[in-house]
């Protein structure tokens, strides 16, 4: 869903809590299909700059993707990505790099992983591997967003940006 404006977003807002509950309702609450609800609730909400709401939802969507890898053995294949908004979500709430590192090791180590031993997948192996720079969806660059001041505001996102 491509939104243009922030009353779009905020319009959308009960659109997506809908498609949550519907999702939790139909699959369960730890299914990877709301996993991917939570983390595009969790990027919507960060565009509108409530950061502090999107870290609860965006860090149960990482949970669910952990907890899918744990019990599998095999990493799910939308597992990077959100991996990688989080870690945005957090440095936009003002954490230094290593505070990042520390929250998500600790996330990980919830479900027996660290950031030098997480699982791979065949044909990512090489440098940057397990990194997300550069591939954010368009919402998450609204969370990262700042003017001169310091201050974070979402705008409006173009699609492929």
């Amino acid at each position: 869903m491509f939104l243009r404006t922030a009353a779009c977003y905020a319009e959308a807002e009960p659109m997506m809590r809908r498609t949550l509950a519907i999702d939790e309702q139909s699959y369960g609450p730890d299914h990877p299909d709301v996993a991917i609800q939570l983390n595009n609730l969790a990027n919507l909400l960060c565009a509108l700059d409530r950061v502090g709401e999107a870290e609860p939802l965006s860090r149960r969507m990482a949970g669910i993707f952990l907890d899918f890898t744990r019990r599998t053995g095999h990493e799910h294949p939308h597992q990077r990505g959100p991996l990688g908004n989080y870690a945005g979500l957090l440095k936009s709430m003002g954490l230094s790099e290593p505070e990042v590192r520390q929250r998500l090791n600790a996330l990980l180590a919830e479900y027996g992983m660290s950031l030098a031993h997480r699982p791979r997948r065949p044909g990512l192996n090489g440098p940057g591997a397990g990194t997300t720079a550069g591939r954010r969806p368009p919402l998450a660059k609204a969370c990262l967003r700042e003017d001169a001041s310091g201050s974070r505001h979402a705008r409006e996102c173009r699609s492929g940006e």
